[in-house]
């Protein structure tokens, strides 16, 4: 059901997309009234758009994780912990990064397949180790954690060689087009929707032992 209608949501997207281009008007014009409406913002406020954004589909992808992976009752309160994390780390810092590389490389006067490279190699590097680390350590501590930090740390540490491995299987392609063709204003919002999937990985493995402790 939530791959049917994810599929009807992008061709109703699609369809709008062509009639706004057209200039043609019809009901079917609001997902693209919307996007225009989003990239807006992501020009005008990045941050605050970025933020919600991340908040919401990292909430999102935690709520599915718990009702279809692990087979449980949605827990509002780790979904409240998700959220957070999304917003602050998937929403502020990880489109910063992005940001870093580019203008890093940019300065190097590089052809572009070699900058390209760089870049995306440079921001899988990082947040494939130090962003998943952080990430999946926020969880934790958020979840009941804090009460004893090293045993959050120990947990994470044996998980961490897992989840690079998972995420070396995923997120370099994904780096290198974005680099590539993705204007950088977008590149927050794109990230965060690439991060939908791959959130409801992370939070299964950031509440291995977790279960059930709300």
């Amino acid at each position: 059901r939530i791959l049917s209608g994810y599929r009807a949501l992008c061709l109703l997207t699609l369809i709008s997309t062509i009639e706004l281009a057209c200039g043609r008007v019809s009901w079917t014009q609001a997902p693209g009234l919307a996007l225009r409406a989003y990239n807006k913002a992501l020009v005008r406020n990045p941050v605050t758009s970025n933020l919600f954004t991340g908040a919401v589909v990292t909430g999102a992808s935690d709520a599915v994780c718990q009702k279809y992976v692990e087979g449980g009752d949605c827990d509002a309160v780790r979904v409240s912990h998700a959220s957070l994390v999304g917003g602050l780390w998937s929403g502020m810092a990880s489109p910063q990064i992005y940001i870093f590389m580019e203008n890093s490389v940019n300065v190097l006067g590089l052809a572009k397949k070699r900058s390209v490279m760089l870049k995306a190699l440079g921001a899988t590097l990082f947040l494939s180790t130090v962003g998943n680390y952080i990430n999946m350590s926020a969880r934790r501590l958020l979840g009941g954690g804090y009460r004893d930090p090293p045993k959050v740390f120990e947990a994470v540490n044996a998980q961490i060689k897992e989840v690079v491995i998972a995420d070396w299987k995923c997120w370099p392609l994904y780096d290198t087009l974005c680099f590539a063709v993705i204007p950088p204003h977008l590149r927050g919002c794109t990230t965060v929707c690439m991060s939908c999937a791959w959130g409801i990985y992370l939070s299964y493995m950031s509440n291995k032992g977790l279960m059930g402790a709300h």
